[in-house]
């Protein structure tokens, strides 16, 4: 049994990850979780075989509650998970580890992609838009030196920070 350390600090790990980080989490777990579930078959343990079949269920549902948009792709994910999802049930009654491999399958091929073309993507926008957001920052910030260096331009704004700073006390 985890301690309650560890249950801590793996909650603090899913909250603090990012997005992108969480849907690959996510494929781990269910690969997990599909794997065991086919030791249970082999091993003829239908309480292992239950247990890991309904945490991958739960997992792969939760994929197919992410998925965003109504373009091709979000369609063909949608229309996978699905029938993944219709498949699986079936599995603990008939013991079928076909099915288990063919799941095994294209959850492998999804995390694949999802690790080697998504997150690459999404990392380099947020790469792009840190650095957006700190010349921004950078300008704000040239400006602020310039207002209060005595570099203002009107005689207005001196003031209203003469006024600003007189009235201070």
């Amino acid at each position: 049994m985890q301690s309650t350390y560890i249950k801590a600090y793996e909650k603090t790990d899913v909250l603090t990850t990012d997005p992108q980080k969480l849907i690959l989490m996510l494929y781990d777990g269910a690969l997990k979780n599909l794997y065991q579930a086919k030791e249970g078959i082999r091993v003829n343990n239908p309480r292992v075989r239950g247990e890991h079949l309904g945490k991958a269920i739960a997992i792969i549902s939760e994929l197919l509650s992410v998925v965003e948009g109504d373009g091709e792709v979000p369609a063909f994910l949608r229309g996978l998970y699905t029938a993944i999802l219709a498949e699986l049930p079936r599995v603990n009654i008939t013991n079928d580890e076909m099915t288990l491999d063919i799941a095994i399958k294209y959850v492998t091929q999804l995390r694949h992609i999802w690790q080697t073309e998504v997150m690459p993507f999404a990392q380099a926008q947020k790469m792009e838009a840190d650095r957006d957001r700190m010349d921004k920052v950078a300008v704000a910030d040239n400006r602020e030196r310039h207002l209060f260096a005595g570099g203002h331009h009107s005689p207005a704004c001196g003031a209203f920070y003469a006024y600003s700073f007189s009235t201070r006390g």
